[in-house]
C-alpha cells in the first residue's frame, strides 16, 4: 500500500518593515525585487524566494506569503509528507543537531549574522 501522506505546514514570520500589497505581486519570480528605498539597503539577487518556490513545487507543495506594511510578513509552505511509522525511532534529537551546528559556526568565526566568516 502507498504511504499515507499528511500535509505539513511550515511558516516563518517577521516583524520587519512588511510589504505593501503591490509588493506581493511577483514575489516568487526569479530576479524580482521590491522597489523601495528602504529595501535597497538589503541588496540581493532576487533569487531566494524563486528557489524556495521551485523546491516546494518539486515536493508537490505550495508556497504563500502575506504581509502587512510596516508590521511584518509571513512566508509559509505546505508539503505532503509520509506519516511516520508509530513505532519508528526519531533519527536525531533536533536540539542537539542545532546546538552542534551553531557551535561549529561560532568556531568558524561567525553565525551568519553578517560578521566574521
Amino acid at each position: 500500500a502507498p504511504p499515507r501522506l499528511r500535509w505539513q505546514l511550515f511558516a516563518v514570520e517577521d516583524e520587519g518593515q512588511g510589504l505593501q500589497p503591490s509588493g506581493l505581486a511577483g514575489l516568487f519570480r526569479a530576479f524580482h525585487q521590491v522597489a523601495n528605498r528602504r529595501t535597497r539597503n538589503y541588496q540581493g539577487t532576487g533569487l531566494g524566494l524563486a528557489i524556495c518556490k521551485q523546491l516546494v513545487s518539486l515536493m508537490k507543495g505550495q508556497i504563500f506569503a502575506s504581509s502587512t506594511y510596516k508590521a511584518g510578513s509571513c512566508f509559509c509552505f505546505v508539503v505532503p509528507l509520509a506519516a511516520a511509522d508509530p513505532g519508528a525511532e526519531p533519527l536525531a534529537d533536533v536540539r542537539s543537531v542545532c546546538t552542534s551546528t551553531l557551535s561549529a559556526l561560532e568556531e568558524e568565526g561567525g553565525t551568519g549574522g553578517g560578521g566574521g566568516g
